[in-house]
Parts: C-alpha cells; sequence; structure tokens
C-alpha cells in the first residue's frame, strides 16, 4: 500500500509540475487546397508554370510532390517557403508534331490536385522575325485593362524582346515585352490612369531591329464611383454616379439596374458633357416588410460598379426612440432655440407619427410641445430656451410617440449676469483686472471665452470659472494710443453674451 501510495503521489507532483504548451501555441496543418497551370496550353517545346496553394502558411519550408505527363516534364517537388502559402515550378514541354493533353498533377501527403494542360503542334519557326503588326484599340476608357497585341512576321525560334515606349505617362507601357520561343504574338494589358481634365491621348511605340510602329491611343474618363449618399432619412434614396475626370463632348449614357424591386430605377441615365456626373431621376423607393439589403448597379463601357443600401420597414411601438440635443451640454440659463431631436428607429408609417414633448421643470421651457413626423422620415425637432437660473438645475426632457417614451437628462447651469472690476478708464500701456461672474455658483467647472472689440485693449482668452463658485478674473493689458478709444470686452458662455461697460483707453 506504501508503494501504491508513492506512485499516485509522484504521479500527482508530475501533473502538477508538468509543463504546459502556450496558449495558442497549436500551428496550422498545411493542406493542399490546389493547382493551377498558366497558360493552359502551349505550343510544344514552350514552358508553363505550375503553381501550388496550401489551406494556410507554411509553418516551415514544405515541398509538394508534382508528376507531369508524355511530352511534359515536371521536376519532382515544387517548394514552398516557411510563411508562404504557395509555390511555382516550371514545366517544360518537348517539340511534338501532334497534339498532347494531360494533367499536371500536386501530391501532398494523401491529397492530390490535377491541372489540365494542352501542349500544341510545335510551330515552323525562322531565325530572323521582324515585327509585323501592333494592334491595340484607337478608344479606351479609364477602368478597362486593353490589350495590346504585338506580331512577329513569322514564329519565332528564340524568344524576341520588343521594346515600347509612351509619350504619356498616365498611360504607361512596360519597357520590353518578350515574345517567348514558338510563340508569334504577345499581348500587353495596359492600365489607363485618371486625368481630372478629361480625355487625353498617347502615342505608343513599339521597336524591334530597325521596325518601328506607333498607334495613337485616346483614353476618355471611365466609372469612377456609384454611391448611395447618407440622406436625411432612412428610405430616401438619392444614388449618384461620378467619372474619373469631366466627361467630353457627346455626354455619357450609363445602364442602370437594380436586384430587388424595393428600388426600381431607369434602365439608363445620361451625362452631360463638363461634367463629372452626379446623380439622376426616376429612383423610386417601395415599402418593405423586412429590412432589405437592395443592390444599384452601373454599366458604362463594359465596367459595372455596385451600391448597396438596407430599406427599412415603416416604424412601430416595438421599435425603439431615442432623444438627443443637437449640442453638447451643459446648457446655461437665459439661452434660447437649443434644438433637440427625437429620433426614431425605423421611418415613420404611411400615417405619420406625432412626437409630445414634454419636461417636469419649469426652467426648461418648450417652444412647442409637438411635432409631427411625415411618412418616411424618422426625427422631430424642438426647440427649448432656458430660464435665468441662480443654482443648477438638473431636469430631463421626455419625448413620446405612440406611448413609446424616451428621455435626456437636461442640465441647466447659470448664465452670464455681469462685468466688475472693469475700468472706465485707462491710460494706454497699463494692465488691469477685471472680474466676470455669473448669476449664480455652477456645479461643475465653466470656461468663459473673452475678447475684445478694439486691438488695443486684449485679455486673457479664456476664464474658468471653479465648480461652486460663480466668478473668476481675468487679466487685461493695452497699448500706448494718441487718442482717446473706447472699447468693449465681450464674454460668450453657450449660445449668450455679455458685453461689458465701455473702457476709455487715454494716452
Amino acid at each position: 500500500m506504501r508503494r501504491i501510495a508513492l506512485v499516485l503521489v509522484l504521479a500527482a507532483a508530475g501533473m502538477v509540475f508538468a509543463p504546459h504548451a502556450p496558449a495558442g501555441a497549436a500551428t496550422c496543418q498545411p493542406a493542399l487546397k490546389g493547382l493551377t497551370v498558366s497558360p493552359a496550353s502551349v505550343p510544344g517545346g514552350a514552358p508553363a508554370t505550375a503553381k501550388v496553394t496550401l489551406s494556410c502558411k507554411a509553418p516551415a519550408a514544405m515541398k509538394v510532390g508534382l508528376t507531369g505527363f508524355t511530352g511534359a516534364a515536371a521536376p519532382r517537388s515544387v517548394r514552398v517557403a516557411r510563411g508562404k502559402t504557395t509555390g511555382t515550378a516550371v514545366i517544360t514541354t518537348s517539340v511534338t508534331h501532334v497534339a498532347r493533353h494531360g494533367h499536371i498533377k500536386a501530391t501532398l501527403r494523401k491529397i492530390v490536385r490535377k491541372a489540365a494542360l494542352a501542349i500544341t503542334r510545335t510551330p515552323r519557326t525562322c531565325k530572323n522575325p521582324a515585327l509585323s503588326s501592333m494592334s491595340v484599340a484607337t478608344l479606351v476608357y479609364v477602368g478597362q485593362r486593353p490589350q495590346l497585341t504585338l506580331r512577329l512576321s513569322c514564329t519565332a525560334g528564340a524568344p524576341v524582346r520588343v521594346s515600347l515606349t509612351s509619350s504619356n505617362s498616365l498611360l504607361a507601357v512596360p519597357a520590353t515585352v518578350t515574345i517567348g520561343r514558338y510563340y508569334r504574338t504577345a499581348a500587353v494589358s495596359l492600365d489607363p490612369k485618371a486625368y481630372e481634365i478629361g480625355q487625353y491621348s498617347a502615342s505608343v511605340t513599339a521597336k524591334h531591329g530597325t521596325t518601328s510602329l506607333a498607334r495613337t491611343i485616346t483614353v476618355d474618363p471611365g466609372l469612377a464611383s456609384l454611391t448611395i449618399p447618407a440622406c436625411s432619412e432612412p428610405d430616401c434614396i438619392a444614388p449618384e454616379v461620378l467619372f474619373t475626370g469631366t466627361i467630353p463632348t457627346g455626354g455619357y449614357a450609363v445602364q442602370l439596374s437594380s436586384n430587388n424591386p424595393a428600388i426600381t430605377v431607369p434602365s439608363s441615365a445620361t451625362f452631360q458633357a463638363g461634367s463629372f456626373g452626379g446623380g439622376f431621376v426616376g429612383v423610386t423607393v417601395n415599402p418593405v416588410t423586412v429590412n432589405t439589403t437592395v443592390t444599384l448597379s452601373a454599366t458604362f463601357e463594359g465596367r459595372t460598379l455596385t451600391a448597396s443600401t438596407v430599406l427599412l420597414p415603416p416604424w412601430n411601438t416595438s421599435d425603439s426612440l431615442t432623444l438627443a440635443a443637437e449640442q453638447a451640454g451643459p446648457d446655461y440659463g437665459q439661452e434660447f432655440d437649443l434644438e433637440y431631436v427625437a429620433l426614431l428607429s425605423n421611418p415613420a408609417p404611411a400615417s405619420g407619427e406625432t412626437v409630445t414633448f414634454s419636461s417636469p421643470s419649469a426652467s426648461l421651457e418648450l417652444e412647442t410641445t409637438s411635432s409631427f413626423i411625415a411618412p418616411g422620415d424618422d426625427d422631430a425637432y424642438v426647440d427649448v430656451d432656458t430660464a435665468n437660473v441662480t443654482s443648477p438645475v438638473h431636469t430631463t426632457l421626455v419625448a413620446t410617440v405612440d406611448g413609446v417614451n424616451a428621455s435626456l437628462p437636461v442640465t441647466i447651469e447659470p448664465g452670464l449676469a455681469s462685468f466688475t472690476d472693469v475700468p472706465a478708464t485707462i491710460t494706454g500701456g497699463q494692465s488691469f483686472t477685471g472680474t466676470v461672474s455669473l448669476a449664480g455658483p455652477v456645479d461643475t467647472p465653466t470656461t468663459v471665452s473673452l475678447q475684445s472689440t478694439v486691438g488695443i485693449l486684449s485679455v486673457t482668452g479664456i476664464v474658468t470659472i471653479p465648480a461652486g463658485q460663480s466668478s473668476a478674473s481675468f487679466q487685461g493689458t493695452t497699448v500706448a494710443v494718441t487718442s482717446d478709444t473706447t472699447v468693449n470686452i465681450y464674454a460668450y458662455l453657450g449660445s449668450t453674451n455679455l458685453s461689458s461697460a465701455t473702457i476709455t483707453v487715454t494716452p
């Protein structure tokens, strides 16, 4: 029994003191996710590239097995570097007089992926092919990827390098394009950039040996964006189509569509020359019974952009109502037209909604007690005035819609009352001390802004009245003057201001 007990003790000790693997120490075990071969068809003798993709980043460098088929030789494996998810290898093909079809196969553990590769007959070649043609669209649009195709007089027996230049940096081209062995053509994808002014042109030149070919390409603005800007109401939909530059002569016609009848749009919209685009008419929003996502599309010259929005069903008493101040609090005594907004979580129904406002404190004076929210709208506003309070008032503003209430705490602090200790006359170049007072003590530190009306007198920009106090002193200075000059000091707090008595600065 003693031996068994000792074993149990040691086992328990081992359980207690065995080191634990740190949290998150588990690493992904990559699986073979995919294999692609590009190009998928090559002439016999030309190479192709195999690309393997793992399901996650390799924790360490690893090899994926590769096999080819008759006429297509693959290396035994392709290496995926540590921290990477892909690796590539070159597939070499044999010269052939018959077409061959097969699959390149990648293997990692028990997972196999295949990719088809077609090998066409090896064409006859020549030793000195000449550059015979360059083709490209003469009119393109920003956002398109036009293809520039170079063609040789015969199939290359060895790689041929063709130099390219462009007269405009907005239409960049590679410095050289290589037409590979056993190929007669090569294509370059261009990416015309936007020019705010609008239309521009570029001359692209291809040169090989003594042959030089040039083509002029006109680039017009293309689609830049389709947006549904934020609107003042939840189901207000006013889409905008914008272009990358000013529209050229003739204007543009854009095709429009919606994926949901909750929003209908015209089949097309026309935008005038000289503009950057804009909004369009004919948009109709139809009621929905649940939150509905709608996607609009705009198509121009082969490019399509989309924008989505969510339509909301009409508000009912199971939805929410919120109340907020348009300005940051607190409020101060003797302020007027302070604005508060009641906001429905969903748009008002077809009959609209009436919001009633109330407050238990007479110090918060409502300019109206009710406001109507029109169908489809979601907000109502109320303006309030504050009384000339001499001590802080803590109250609430309440909004009610169909028995649903929302309340907002409101604090009214004493407002501006007077300037004291401000001299009626002061000699230029001297300084002075003044006091600004409130109608009563405040319960939070309160900042008052000060400003003089004439530059010969300057005062401290702001003065802070401490909590529990009703006044604070400030410093002022003057400059020398050659004649009597009058000046006033203004104090600003909330939406109100207070002027001091006139101060005369004398020589």
